[in-house]
């Protein structure tokens, strides 16, 4: 099926006036020998050298192309390649912004003074909170910790953590307010 693939990569390479099929060797696409280079030299100058790598993205733009089962119905590969790569920008941005939102929340509500504990008892205490929150974790019911993670970790609003949950919102903020009141418990040394 690989192979089907890189076939009509190649047509489609060449009634748009790319380099020639034959001018390949082996099951390599020719589209992307012939725009490799580009994607990735073009996602550099919009966006910097990462993060994300704009080498990881032009493979990854790729694979989504390889992916596609029809690729007839596309009009331009080189705009679609370019929309597909800007958009996977625009998506580890975001991932990424929610991961440092999230690192730096927790840093705040737990750690508070984590600057000043660079000593060898600050670092063992530090390890004993997260023991003890993870703790907590393990032992909450599965959809009481979905709610949370959806919501604290990976940035989620009650109402989309309410949907992936198929639960109502309020059932969502009361989960994560139990979620809280748990790791809370956990750090205080008390068990559930």
């Amino acid at each position: 099926m690989a192979e089907n693939i890189l076939d009509k990569i190649a047509l489609e390479l060449d009634t748009q006036g790319g380099a020639p099929a034959a001018a390949t060797e082996g099951p390599v696409s020719p589209l992307y020998e012939a725009k490799e280079r580009w994607l990735s030299n073009s996602l550099r100058a919009c966006f910097g050298d990462g993060p994300p790598d704009p080498d990881d993205i032009t493979q990854l733009a790729f694979t989504k192309l390889l992916e596609r089962a029809n690729l007839a119905d596309i009009r331009d590969l080189k705009s679609y390649l370019w929309m597909t790569a800007r958009n996977l920008v625009f998506k580890e941005k975001r991932a990424l912004a929610v991961r440092s939102r999230h690192d730096f929340e927790i840093e705040h509500l737990y750690f508070p003074l984590r600057g000043d504990d660079s000593t060898p008892e600050g670092v063992l205490m530090a390890k004993d909170q997260i023991a003890r929150i993870n703790a907590a974790l393990r032992q909450m019911p599965e959809k009481r910790r979905r709610a949370f993670v959806l919501h604290r970790i990976e940035g989620m609003t009650m109402s989309a953590v309410a949907r992936q949950l198929k639960i109502s919102r309020n059932a969502a903020v009361k989960h994560v307010m139990r979620a809280v009141e748990d790791i809370d418990r956990h750090l205080e040394g008390e068990a559930p």
